[in-house]
């Protein structure tokens, strides 16, 4: 069955709320009365008073609302308040009230009052909609202004997979490759969640097919990161999910925001934590051999075959050879006839091939060659040599995957086995 959940990561901010008062200059003569208009702005000048980044509209990522008002002829004993309203809510954000100079009552002034709404963390926000700011003296309304925060649009920060997950939705174990028996979960990371969007994952197989669907509309805003996540369980029989390549298209509002393969594995990739060192003191080198592999050994004409035996079966063929390098030289030659004979006995039909020279962890240098055919139904086969020279031997390193669902855990032998290569014996 399909799951798919919505949470939120972090809990909504709380505004912190203050108030200050600027410049009061005492008037030489009583100056008439009289009150400017509300500037609303994101902050205001610390030496002047004066508002910086005025306007009527503010992004959610404004973090700071300012309202001042410019006022001549009031007494230090006369009152001023500023009353903030969030009109959606109706809630009253902020009613505040303050002499305007409690210590010279009967002097007359002329300045700046503001007060202000802010978020004490960066990471908070004051909450999108529509504000009403209220300026009152002595207890009568005279200035009236408004601002809105702006409600964000949601967007994706990131999709991953993993193969589990925390109760927010995060991926704990982010990953590409996954056992049969796994759950695939979809972790899709929103800088905002907003009522009213959607979030679609078409989960497809190879050949573009949909095996499954799961879409989800947000039912409530959160203004943080959230998580929204979506799980496929690979053992659930309905699906029918064999090895192989799979990929999941993640949509925001029908827009595909990304496209993730992911490959379901036929079995565990092999491991190299124990100690099974294989070592042949004839031809002078060693390699470890995956856990619990096995090989048979032979030697003829001055030269080791090895065929190593995996612990599963698996349509992937394993084999080391080893002897004097001349007569295998030059290698383009021997990996064409080799391959190729190897190829007929199978029915396969060439490709292409590649060659690299690289340089092993354990600073051997090798000649890597890579021979890509297709057999008769059209599937795609590899046959890959990995020749190092040592001493004036050759190592062979041969693999042979005719699935190409195995290629995760021929991979990972092939690496395992060749860097471990080794022609000190001492």
């Amino acid at each position: 069955m399909r799951i798919f959940k919505i949470k939120i990561l972090i809990p909504a901010a709380a505004l912190l709320l203050i108030l200050a008062i600027h410049f009061f200059l005492p008037a030489c003569s009583p100056p008439a009365m009289s009150f400017g208009d509300i500037v609303i702005s994101e902050d205001i000048d610390k030496e002047s008073g004066a508002p910086l980044g005025t306007g009527n509209e503010f992004d959610i990522n404004t973090n700071k609302i300012v309202a001042t008002v410019s006022y001549s002829g009031v007494k230090g004993a006369d009152k001023w308040a500023f009353k903030w309203i969030n009109k959606d809510s109706n809630e009253t954000v902020l009613d505040i009230s303050r002499e305007f100079n409690s210590g010279k009552p009967g002097s007359f002034f002329q300045g700046t009052v503001s007060s202000d709404i802010y978020s004490s963390d960066q990471s908070k926000i004051i909450a999108p909609g529509e504000y009403l700011v209220e300026f009152y003296f002595n207890g009568l309304l005279v200035k009236t202004s408004g601002f809105i925060i702006t409600k964000p649009q949601s967007d994706i920060i990131e999709a991953l997979l993993s193969d589990e997950i925390d109760q927010f939705g995060r991926p704990l174990n982010p990953a590409t490759d996954f056992k049969p028996h796994n759950t695939v979960y979809l972790s899709v990371k929103l800088d905002f969640a907003i009522a009213g969007n959607v979030i679609k994952a078409l989960w497809k197989n190879s050949s573009q097919q949909i095996i499954d669907q799961a879409a989800s509309e947000i039912k409530t805003d959160y203004y943080d990161n959230s998580y929204l996540w979506f799980a496929l369980p690979l053992k659930d029989k309905k699906y029918g999910i064999s090895p192989g390549f799979y990929n999941v298209d993640v949509f925001l509002n029908d827009l595909l925001y990304k496209s993730i393969k992911f490959e379901v594995l036929k079995a565990d990739p092999p491991v190299f934590n124990e100690e099974n060192l294989y070592i042949n003191e004839l031809f002078g080198f060693s390699v470890n051999i995956p856990d619990n592999w096995a090989y048979e050994e032979k030697t003829e004409n001055n030269a080791l075959y090895l065929q190593l035996i995996p612990d599963i079966e698996t349509p992937a063929l394993f084999f080391i050879a080893s002897s004097a390098a001349a007569p295998l030289q030059p290698y383009d030659e021997f990996v064409k006839t080799d391959s190729e004979a190897l190829a007929e006995l199978n029915g396969l039909q060439f490709i292409e091939g590649k060659k690299r020279q690289y340089m092993l962890k354990n600073t051997y240098p090798t000649t890597e060659f890579i021979r890509n055919y297709k057999d008769s139904g059209g599937n795609n086969c590899v046959i890959v040599y990995s020749i190092t020279e040592y001493n004036s031997n050759a190592l062979v390193l041969n693999i042979f995957i005719k699935d190409k669902a195995y290629d995760k855990f021929a991979e990972t032998a092939y690496a395992g086995i060749i860097n471990s290569f080794s022609a000190d014996l001492n």
